[in-house]
């Protein structure tokens, strides 16, 4: 049994907390508590981003469109993708023999555009349907972090006549497209290694 007293100072200290030395060694222990505290509040704070950013790509790779703040339907998707197609609408589709083995190809110079979406499904019965892959041979196409960054989530195909004036008769093309698509809806690109990093929805991102 020792026979040291300790003061009430002692006695009453949590273990956790920081002792306080009354030598020349005060300053760097309580320097040393500090870095602990430090550190513990930027383990916490790391901890937080990565369960966002855990929760933002569970979300994404279950198809959810950060831009419109839902899940889309398959009709919504198909909408946003037509609108896209109106966009750069007429494609070039025109093909002029430049020589007996080359074709320039280009868009008409007198298009007929389309009023709207509804507009172009109703001249276009059947146009369209989304797939989950490009054909059975190419598979899914796309990677993975496409798929968890919502870069990609499945194919549009699209088949459309492409209307236009020659001559004053009104003649058609048909246009055939098999587009990647975002969460969103609209046309895919490759996915970056920024895009994981900054923002973490590409999917409000298209060419």
């Amino acid at each position: 049994m020792s026979g040291e007293k300790k003061s009430p100072e002692e006695g009453s200290r949590a273990p956790g907390d920081c002792p306080e030395v009354a030598s020349q060694g005060a300053a760097r222990s309580g320097g040393e508590c500090w870095g602990w505290i430090a550190i513990s509040v930027l383990l916490v704070v790391l901890a937080f981003v990565a369960s966002r950013y855990a929760f933002k790509a569970g979300m994404s790779y279950a198809g959810y469109c950060f831009a419109e703040d839902k899940t889309l339907s398959d009709n919504e998707k198909m909408r946003a993708v037509v609108k896209h197609v109106l966009k750069k609408y007429p494609p070039a589709v025109i093909r002029t023999p430049v020589d007996s083995r080359a074709w320039s190809v280009s868009s008409p110079e007198e298009p007929i555009h389309y009023k709207d979406v509804d507009d172009f499904l109703t001249l276009n019965p059947g146009c369209c349907e989304l797939t989950e892959m490009r054909s059975p041979e190419e598979g899914s196409g796309f990677n993975f972090m496409e798929r968890l960054t919502g870069t990609v989530s499945g194919y549009a195909r699209i088949d459309y006549r492409v209307l236009y004036r020659e001559d004053g008769v009104v003649k058609s093309i048909l246009s055939k497209n098999h587009l990647a698509i975002s969460n969103c809806g609209k046309p895919a690109r490759k996915w970056q290694p920024g895009d994981y990093f900054f923002g973490f929805h590409p999917s409000n991102l298209s060419y």
